[in-house]
C-alpha cells in the first residue's frame, strides 16, 4: 500500500483551507515627477475561509522599489493601528493592533498608506514581500497564525508638462481658432 495519494489528498485539502486574502495597492493621484504620491494598501477578503471569531493582530512586509525612481517618505498605518516599523528593521514596514481587528465580515480592510516622492519618469514596480523566515511579515492572526503574502504593483511615472509647452500649445490653438473664424 502506498501513502502517496493519501498524502497528496491531505496536502491539497489543507491548501484549500488557506486564507484567500489578497493585497491590493492603489494610487490616490497621478504619479508625476517632482510630486509626492500616496499609495493605499488594502487587503481584500482578510477573513475569507477563517473562523467567525478570528482576529487580525498585525501585518508586516519588506518594501522593495527602485531608489533611483522613488524615494520613500512615510508609512502611515490606518487609524487604530500602531506603527511597528522602527522595530522591524531597515526596509520593513508593519503595524499591530491590540486587541486586534475582529472578523466583521468586511470584504476589504484598509491597512496603511505609503508615501513616496517621484524622482524620475519611467516604469517601475513596488514590491511588498512577506519573507518566509521573518515572523513579522505577512498577516498575523490570533488563531490561524501567520499568512505569508506578497504583492507587486507596477507604476508608470510621468513628467509634468512644462509651462512653456502648455503656453506654446495654447498659442497654437488660439491661432488655429482665429484662422477658422476669419471671414472668407
Amino acid at each position: 500500500m502506498t501513502f502517496k495519494p493519501f498524502f497528496m489528498a491531505l496536502v491539497c485539502g489543507y491548501c484549500g483551507l488557506a486564507n484567500a486574502a489578497l493585497l491590493k495597492i492603489e494610487a490616490t493621484g497621478p504619479l508625476l515627477v517632482g510630486k509626492s504620491v500616496d499609495l493605499r494598501l488594502h487587503v481584500n477578503r482578510p477573513f475569507d475561509q477563517l473562523t467567525a471569531n478570528e482576529t487580525l493582530l498585525s501585518f508586516g512586509f519588506k518594501l522593495e522599489f527602485d531608489r533611483h525612481m522613488l524615494r520613500f517618505q512615510q508609512f502611515l498605518p490606518a487609524a487604530s493601528w500602531d506603527d511597528d516599523s522602527a522595530w522591524l528593521g531597515d526596509g520593513h514596514i508593519g503595524a499591530s493592533r491590540f486587541p486586534g481587528w475582529v472578523n466583521d465580515g468586511a470584504p476589504n480592510l484598509y491597512l496603511a498608506t505609503l508615501r513616496f516622492d517621484v524622482l524620475q519618469a519611467g516604469q517601475t514596480s513596488l514590491n511588498l514581500l512577506g519573507e518566509a523566515n521573518d515572523l513579522n511579515d505577512g498577516l498575523n492572526y490570533l488563531y490561524a497564525g501567520r499568512h505569508n503574502m506578497s504583492t507587486q504593483y507596477r507604476l508608470q511615472l510621468t513628467t509634468i508638462p512644462e509651462p512653456d509647452s502648455v503656453l506654446v500649445l495654447g498659442v497654437g490653438l488660439w491661432g488655429l481658432a482665429m484662422v477658422c473664424r476669419r471671414p472668407r
